[in-house]
């Protein structure tokens, strides 16, 4: 996975490295939505919505497709929104 930050990139090689980063994140959601926005026999676009319990949020999809029986994340593009939801900041 590829990470891409205003300005940044950093690159995820194993689930165990996403799982690390994702249990050091300590958001507390007061919404948190997830729906398949698009499947097929061999991927879907997964669609999150979470709205921070602290104000603002983030909207992301989430790109999984299966390779020899074994389904993987391809790519994450998240945005953040701040509470005004003037101030957007993108990742993919």
């Amino acid at each position: 996975m590829i990470d891409v930050g205003v300005g940044e990139a950093t690159r995820i090689e194993s689930g165990i490295e996403l799982a690390q980063q994702v249990s050091q994140q300590t958001t507390q959601f007061s919404n948190l939505n997830i729906t398949a926005a698009q499947s097929g026999p061999g991927g879907v676009n997964v669609a999150v919505t979470a709205d921070y319990a602290s104000g603002g949020g983030e909207r992301t999809i989430v790109v999984v497709g299966r390779k020899s029986d074994t389904w993987r994340i391809a790519g994450i593009s998240r945005m953040r929104m701040t509470t005004s939801g003037d101030d957007a900041h993108g990742q993919s």
